[in-house]
Formats: C-alpha cells, structure tokens, sequence
C-alpha cells in the first residue's frame, strides 16, 4: 500500500470510528515522509481526536509536515495548518520551519505534460471525488493536492475549485489561480464552473 492509498484507508478508518487504528496507519505514512499524514495526525492531538489533546504536541506535528513539504519540494498545505493553529491557540514552542517553494509554475516556466493517470490514480481520484461531494472537503483537498502535484488536470481542476471556494483549505484566490493556470498550460480549459 502506498502511502495516498494508507491515508485514505486511515480516513475509512476514522470515519468507522476506529482512531486507533487509523492514527497506526497514519504514523506509517508519516515516518515514510508522506506529510498529509502528519498533518492529520497533528489535527488529531489538536482536537484531541482518539488521543488526549496536546496542543504542544500537535504544534511540533505540524512544524514536521512542514519541514516535510519543503523537503519534497511541494505545496504549502501543512504550512497553512500550522498558522492556522497558531492563530488560534497562539505558539507553545516557536518555529523555524521554513515556507517551501510553490508547487505551481510561475509564468514563463517550462510547460509539463500532464500524466496519464493510472488506475490507481483513477481509483484514487475517485475516491477524492466522493469525498467531496459527501462534503468532507478536508479530506478530498489532501488527496487532490497529492495528485495535483503529479500534474493530475481533474485533480487540479477540484483542487482550485477548493481553494476559491474555501472548501477544507483556506480560500486563496490567488492559488486557485494558479492550479487553472497550470491546468491550462497542460492543455485543458481554462474556464472552471462555479461549483457548489
């Protein structure tokens, strides 16, 4: 199982009720890198979601996805959790955790093609697509990210949809912007509906 594949299963798992055995998955993922699982475990200690709530300690969670986003060069995702914690339960141990470089091409960069997406990513994108549409926005905002990242056009096409909207991540104009840009720079339109 890869480490996408563990996270939605440890999403399953959540949704069953089963924290602990979903937090076991999700520390699998987490050591091998894979920083959503971080996230969601951090979210956990936070919200005190089947472990006791530690706010220093899911501090500490998040300033480690971040570290793993810069490390893999992608997205800022945890880093937009990590300030949203922190305005809203202030710093318990300050940070040196560094913003890492957008995901998305500036203008004038190189164009990428897109990927031919396997079954699993079909499976997987799917799976995100049902998600949202059940209104966890959270979880599926992950998974596009993920394959958005592996230049998945469907995936950015929802993924910018999430960001100008809100919906499980902090609205950002501007980054929803930039996912129908490189969505249209990999050949497909430019025009996005307005989903509800």
């Amino acid at each position: 199982m890869n480490d996408m594949e563990m996270y939605i299963e440890a999403m399953t798992l959540k949704d069953a009720g089963r924290f602990t055995d979903s937090i076991k998955i999700l520390e699998k993922a987490s050591a091998n890198g894979f920083s959503h699982a971080t996230t969601k475990i951090a979210e956990y200690h936070e919200n005190g979601t089947g472990v006791p709530k530690d706010l220093k300690k899911a501090e500490q969670l998040y300033i480690k996805a971040v570290e793993q986003e810069t490390k893999e060069g992608v997205g800022n995702t945890a880093k937009m959790w990590l300030e949203g914690f922190r305005e809203k339960h202030g710093s318990f141990i300050g940070s040196t955790a560094q913003p890492p470089k957008p995901s998305a091409p500036s203008s004038g960069s190189t164009p990428v093609k897109p990927v031919s997406p396997t079954s699993n990513d079909k499976d997987t994108f799917e799976k995100a697509k049902s998600l949202y549409n059940e209104g966890k926005y959270e979880e599926a905002v992950f998974i596009f990210k993920s394959l958005a990242e592996q230049n998945h056009t469907e995936a950015m096409h929802f993924l910018a949809i999430c960001y100008q909207f809100g919906r499980g991540i902090k609205k950002d104009a501007a980054k929803a912007e930039e996912w129908k840009e490189k969505r249209y720079e990999l050949g497909k339109n430019k025009n996005f509906p307005n989903r509800k």
